[in-house]
This record gives structure tokens, sequence and C-alpha cells, in this order.
């Protein structure tokens, strides 16, 4: 899990730049197969891309989620190699995911 916090970008800026990276990527590769989704995680609305694709021949799975909270627009990350890749462990990662608790400034 990966977690970046930005406090100088809007939404729409991240989300635009993360779009155009997820597009950029698809355009390159045939084979980079992705999605987009709206949900509502943390009491917000969260747009969330999901990925599986080989890298270096290993392939993975990969949700990166975009959330602004509190004027910070976080971007979490979520990766596993798929050969590692059991029920439970997806699990750990979701709950460590559903764990995180966002303060005020």
């Amino acid at each position: 899990m990966n977690i970046s916090a930005d406090d100088r970008s809007g939404l729409e800026e991240v989300l635009n730049r993360t779009e155009q990276e997820y597009k950029k990527n698809a355009d390159n590769d045939a084979n980079y197969k992705y999605s987009e989704t709206d949900e509502t995680l943390f009491d917000t609305d969260v747009k969330k891309f999901a990925v599986q694709y080989k890298s270096k021949n290993v392939p993975y799975t990969l949700n990166e989620y975009v959330i602004a909270k509190n004027g910070i627009v976080y971007t979490i990350r979520l990766r596993i190699n798929d050969a590692v890749k059991t029920d439970k462990q997806w699990q750990r990662l979701n709950d460590a995911f559903n764990s995180i608790v966002f303060t005020k400034k």
C-alpha cells in the first residue's frame, strides 16, 4: 500500500493527471486494461482505478483510489503480485485500507 497526500492540487487536477496516465498506458500497450469506477468510501465520493497487468512478466493487481478529504487530495494504491495474492492476503490489504482514518488539519 502506498499513500500520497497533495495539499497543493485540487481533486479535478489530480484526477485528470491520473486518468491521462492510465489512458497513455493503455494506448501504448494493447494488453494494458483498466477500469474506472465511482464509489463512496470514507463518507465521500471516491474515484477507483483497477488494473490487472504484467510488469516484467510478473502479473499483479492494482487498485488506486483518489479521495479528497479536508482540503487534501489523497492517492492510495493497493498493489499485490498475483503469485502471492491469496484471498487472505488480499483481505489483509483491504482491511488495512479500510482502517484509514482521516483527521482534520
